[in-house]
């Protein structure tokens, strides 16, 4: 429990360079703690749906299809980041991922992340149950039920979300299905909960 008189951590929000990947990372520490650990606690994703995800926006964020912003502390320590995605309509964005980690919880990471991220762009999102009442109280509407894989359709806007994506989505290789293999093989045995750093899909 926070003392009493305890500050806040000073929150700096970047975005990662999609041309500055190669030998970074730590947008590959953001996205295995949340493919590799908060999906399969929010939503019991598999070790493939989780390498296969990871995959795939780490393709998407070299690519520039995607865009990582980022927070750190005073010190640089990473505090947390949200991903958003382009659409075939500026103005609309899609939110796939957005994680802070557990010690800076309820200090205000993740509502200056969505203000940066979000820009002049309405967002949609599939919601967590538990993160469904943060999203009202930021901007966001329920647009429908229940959703697929117990999520929640929200939605920044008052109209209908309706969009596509022009790009080609990555491709799996050979690689990539032994990986699966042996991550869920270390996965059952208790030997790890993290999915390892995937070689670059391919995007067809």
């Amino acid at each position: 429990m926070k003392s009493k008189g305890t500050a806040k951590p000073q929150i700096k929000i970047r975005a990662f360079n999609k041309d500055r990947l190669d030998g970074e990372i730590l947008h590959m520490l953001f996205l295995s703690a949340f493919y590799g650990m908060e999906t399969a606690k929010l939503f019991g994703w598999t070790v493939e749906h989780r390498y296969r995800q990871l995959s795939h926006f780490q393709v998407m964020l070299r690519a520039g299809h995607s865009r990582m912003h980022y927070a750190v502390d005073s010190d640089g320590m990473p505090m947390g980041m949200l991903i958003t995605t382009k659409t075939d309509k500026p103005k609309i964005k899609r939110m796939d991922a957005l994680y802070v980690f557990d010690k800076f919880r309820g200090a205000g990471v993740a509502v200056e992340l969505l203000k940066e991220a979000r820009g002049n762009c309405d967002l949609h999102s599939f919601a967590a149950p538990s993160a469904v009442d943060w999203h009202l109280k930021n901007g966001f509407r329920l647009v429908g039920p229940n959703e697929q894989e117990g999520t929640f359709e929200m939605f920044t806007g008052n109209y209908k979300p309706e969009y596509g994506f022009s790009y080609a989505m990555p491709i799996a290789t050979e690689y990539d299905k032994s990986a699966i293999r042996e991550l869920e093989e270390m996965e059952r045995q208790g030997l790890s909960t993290l999915p390892g750093l995937p070689a670059r899909p391919r995007l067809g």
